[in-house]
């Protein structure tokens, strides 16, 4: 399954863009804020989902672990799928929607076409109780959003939150996401 692509815009496609990563095209599904924003040529990385339904496969990207962490849990209300999570995500950034679900603003959440009310009342009553875990940003001892795209990449390689926490205090607080990241693998690797 691909967890992340990094590559060059080739295309916008409907409600995508077409990555292209060495020799191969992937169509992306992103938030429509994002694909307005990119043009044809622009590097990108996407964090990624993938679904597969009989023979059929797409492909959902994320500019951040944050968002995609937010994307698997609205996929889990019935009556959610992966293009409305979509639209959900394209209300704003992931703390506004978290801190829609958490004052019960229905409403807000129902300005996505294809979420009606009922839809948008399941979202609040599922997931209201859970939108502190999907906050990687405050967790202790994780200071930035960065290093909470971090945190959630590194458990999704299987390393345990409290090892990373531990490795990403210890990293100075400058640098770029990629260059903290791979310090932190070469500090795991290390333990």
């Amino acid at each position: 399954m691909l967890a992340y692509l990094r590559g060059t815009v080739m295309a916008k496609a409907g409600n995508g863009v077409v990555v292209a990563v060495g020799d191969v095209g992937y169509r992306v599904f992103v938030v429509a804020p994002l694909r307005d924003q990119l043009q044809v040529g622009d590097a990108v990385a996407l964090w990624t989902y993938e679904v597969v339904r009989d023979e059929r496969r797409e492909l959902f990207g994320f500019p951040t672990a944050d968002t995609l962490a937010l994307f698997e849990q609205l996929i889990t209300v019935s009556g959610v799928g992966p293009k409305s999570a979509l639209g959900i995500l394209a209300l704003g950034d992931p703390q506004e929607i978290r801190d829609a679900i958490a004052r019960e603003d229905a409403v807000y959440l129902s300005k996505v076409v294809g979420v009606g009310r009922k839809t948008a009342e399941r979202v609040i009553v599922e997931l209201k109780g859970k939108m502190q875990e999907l906050a990687p940003s405050v967790l202790p001892g994780v200071s930035h959003t960065t290093d909470g795209d971090i945190l959630v990449a590194l458990e999704q390689l299987g390393y345990k939150a409290r090892e990373v926490r531990d490795v990403l205090r210890s990293l100075p607080p400058s640098g770029t996401s990629e260059e903290k990241l791979k310090a932190a693998l070469q500090a795991l690797g290390r333990g």
